[in-house]
């Protein structure tokens, strides 16, 4: 079965966890910049990889141009939360089957708009009174820059595309 990866990373995290896979997978990889000199008809599957900023997946709408079935594109979502049923329960609706990877912030890589839009999502978890214990963990973390990667995060997708 041919693999194509096509990741969107900004910061790098993406990026980090597609490197991983492919130590695993055997898959080829393009950035979604250079996706034009792909042909994706070449593939029996394809794997969408992006970063998540304000509880949405970056350039998810990529996926509605390819002329692939739904069930044929499998979706891995990084962010900062330790977790994002929200933006799995999303990509399901879609019709994709997804996956959620823990990957971190780097602010020195981040512009000022995404810095400033941390600050007041930070501030807005200092002020809520009932913080879950996954808010207060996010909370202490994005504080500074952290890098939550880990292979063994990669352990249920490396497991899934194992076994199509």
């Amino acid at each position: 079965m041919k693999i194509l990866t096509i990741y969107n990373s900004k910061t790098g995290f993406t990026k980090k966890y597609i490197d991983f896979l492919k130590e695993d997978i055997d898959m080829d990889v393009v950035s979604i910049d250079k996706i034009k000199s792909v042909n994706i008809n070449d593939y029996d599957k394809v794997i969408f990889a992006s970063w998540i900023f304000g509880g949405k997946i970056k350039k998810l709408e990529f996926l509605e141009k390819l002329n692939t079935a739904k069930e044929d594109i499998i979706v891995l979502a990084v962010g900062a939360s330790l977790h994002n049923n929200e933006v799995l329960s999303d990509i399901s609706k879609l019709g994709y089957h997804g996956f959620y990877l823990q990957g971190g912030l780097a602010y020195d890589k981040m512009g000022f708009l995404d810095k400033k839009m941390i600050g007041m999502f930070a501030k807005a978890l200092k002020t809520k009174d009932d913080l879950s214990d996954d808010e207060k963990i996010l909370a202490d973390l994005i504080q500074d820059s952290f890098d939550m990667c880990s292979k063994d995060n990669l352990n249920d997708v490396v497991d899934y595309l194992k076994k199509l």
